[in-house]
């Protein structure tokens, strides 16, 4: 399976299927609001990526970078292309884009009383097979609370000053990262 990550912006053909794959992907709760990240991935260490499939729109990734480290913020592939190859060719092609840093993303934990417990089992087996390991962190940001997986080891101190520089002007109350 053959990906490519191509920047995204207000500009790029496929902006609007971006933003209508982001709005499907993520549930309310969790979306930060469209055009505060097509602004902030304006800034020199955000990237708005497009995973391109032979010039189609499969999927999209928001990566945060600092210091030694990025955040995936979001990543998502088409919901009727899921489980066809095309989030772990994605993966690896970011793991080649960002070598020198230490890649971490936040996802749902498992708890048994959860609605969705089912995907999201999936969606945690699926980063591990991706070479993406569960870590002692949670992240709490806003009122929800997600599992740390990463490529490597996140320094909650990079991740408390990744995210200030990046909500700035907001509170940074609002995040937090604690060991479990």
């Amino acid at each position: 399976m053959n990906v490519v990550l191509k920047k995204i912006n207000k500009s790029s053909d496929d902006f609007k299927r971006a933003k209508r794959l982001y709005l499907r992907a993520f549930p309310a709760n969790e979306r930060a609001p469209f055009w505060i990240l097509s602004s902030k991935a304006k800034k020199s260490y955000v990237d708005f990526l497009g995973i391109y499939c032979k010039d189609k729109l499969v999927g999209l990734m928001y990566v945060v970078c600092y210091k030694s480290a990025c955040y995936i913020f979001y990543f998502a592939v088409s919901d009727k292309l899921r489980n066809k190859g095309f989030g772990s060719a994605a993966l690896k092609q970011v793991k080649k884009k960002y070598s020198d840093y230490t890649l971490f993303l936040a996802i749902e934990p498992i708890e048994a009383n959860a609605a969705n417990l089912d995907e999201r089992k999936n969606r945690r087996e699926f980063y591990i097979k991706n070479g993406f390991n569960p870590t002692n962190l949670r992240i709490r940001e806003g009122k929800m609370i997600y599992e740390v997986l990463s490529n490597g080891k996140v320094d909650p101190d990079n991740y408390t000053a990744l995210m200030r520089r990046y909500i700035s002007p907001l509170p940074s109350c609002m995040f937090s990262i604690f060991h479990v």
